[in-house]
């Protein structure tokens, strides 16, 4: 595996032993580029009755790993975070335009999957009802983080992934944009097009963050899902999406009973 990982220009990581211990001795820390999408109106989607909930979790499940196919065909996975996934790259690795192009790949393949999941769709739930309700924010950032690998992820350690986090609790309004702090300015390249602002956010501890906000509206969001359909050209089946569906509600299912019969 180290030869492996050598051979691809990946960093060696430190790594758990069978107790859970980490050796960090050898985590130093790296000039990374991070991205992070985050799904917007997720906590509303995720709210509903005991059926809807099954399908809000394959719905959502199908939207990330779309986004995690098309990010790792340059970056690398850290690990997911509930309604986000977090990726890096050392910085330097790709161009600025290679790192913009993994940004909008991302959205490309958020909103092309979010429009097969409504065209296949023949649910009446509130979750298949809601799926355009949910859109994406994306942050990008630069900045030292330590890396280690722990029970199968990519830990990322440091102030700075501190600020990626604390950045998404923001005051810009809107579900749909890209936000670039100053730091990650020079590693990406967004198409010219898009209207941006700047801002300032004052996170606790560490001080003043200023970014740039590039807004995603309607008529882009609808050529990107467009664009996807092209790149990936698979049929739509309702069969076979409501079969899964069915399979994600048996599964959850299940999953409840078992912790019922734990809990008594």
């Amino acid at each position: 595996l180290a030869e492996l990982g050598a051979s691809r220009g990946m960093k060696l990581l430190p790594t758990a032993d069978s107790d859970g211990n980490v050796d960090t001795t050898a985590a130093s820390a790296v000039d990374t580029v991070f991205i992070l999408p985050d799904i917007s109106n997720y906590t509303r989607f995720m709210t509903g009755t005991q059926f809807s909930f099954g399908h809000a979790q394959y719905i959502i499940f199908s939207l990330i790993n779309a986004m995690i196919s098309a990010a790792t065909k340059r970056v690398e996975l850290s690990k997911l975070e509930g309604d986000a996934a977090l990726f890096f790259v050392d910085a330097g690795r790709l161009s600025t335009t290679e790192v913009g192009e993994t940004v909008m790949d991302i959205f490309r393949s958020f909103y092309g999957e979010r429009r097969r999941l409504k065209e296949s769709n023949i649910c009446p739930c509130r979750a298949c009802r809601h799926i355009d309700e949910l859109d994406l924010k994306v942050f990008v950032h630069r900045g030292q983080a330590a890396r280690f690998r722990f029970r199968g992820s990519v830990d990322l350690f440091g102030t700075d992934v501190i600020v990626l986090h604390r950045i998404m609790k923001n005051s810009v309004r809107g579900h749909r944009y890209i936000m670039i702090t100053d730091a990650a300015a020079d590693s990406v390249v967004l198409p010219d097009s898009a209207r941006n602002f700047a801002v300032e956010e004052d996170i606790e501890h560490i001080g003043r963050i200023r970014a740039s906000v590039i807004e995603i509206d309607d008529t882009t969001a609808a050529q990107l899902a467009e664009s996807q359909r092209d790149v990936d050209g698979r049929r739509i089946s309702a069969i076979r999406e409501s079969v899964r569906k069915l399979r994600e509600n048996l599964r959850w299912l299940v999953s409840s009973m078992s912790a019922a019969r734990k809990g008594h």
